[in-house]
């Protein structure tokens, strides 16, 4: 169990890496393209602005999950800063806890609020606007399973970069 609980979170990392990459360099060819437009040539397009706003939420999102899994992300208290075992697992299961109630309460309101942005769409691009927002409930549920594989050890090594 546990090793296939740790080979679906590293597939679903890997996915992750895939979108915060893509993410960042679609932000960073919309923000370039944008200073041109705006300082070479006086009209800076709003697409611009928009894209690499929407960039941003899903390459922080997607990384947010990364750095879950591989103990990036800012805690108070590591659970590898204990020594006895009994403490690292209770630490561990704090956070796990931490992640699943916030992450719960974020999935529950997500079909309501989903829906709201079923019929709207963004102003520059006219992307419907549930795409640009369903990174929030995806990367919850990615959270969760995350939090729930940690909970069996310690977390797969990161490749190499």
């Amino acid at each position: 169990m546990k090793r296939v609980m740790f080979r679906i979170s590293s597939g679903l990392d890997r996915g992750a890496r895939f979108v915060a990459t893509w993410g960042l360099a679609i932000m960073g060819v919309a923000m370039l393209f944008q200073v041109v437009a705006r300082y070479g040539l006086n009209e800076p397009p709003a697409w611009t602005e928009e894209l690499a706003r929407i960039a941003m939420l899903w390459a922080g999102l997607a990384g947010a999950t990364t750095a879950l899994l591989h103990r990036r992300d800012p805690v108070l208290v590591r659970s590898e800063n204990f020594h006895s075992p009994t403490m690292r697992n209770i630490a561990r299961a704090v956070q796990a806890a931490a992640v699943l109630l916030f992450c719960s309460v974020v999935l529950w309101f997500s079909p309501p609020w989903l829906a709201v942005h079923g019929w709207r769409v963004t102003e520059a691009l006219g992307l419907p606007s549930e795409w640009v927002v369903a990174i929030v409930p995806l990367t919850c549920a990615i959270l969760i399973f995350h939090a729930v594989t940690l909970l069996f050890g310690e977390p797969p090594t990161e490749p190499s970069e």
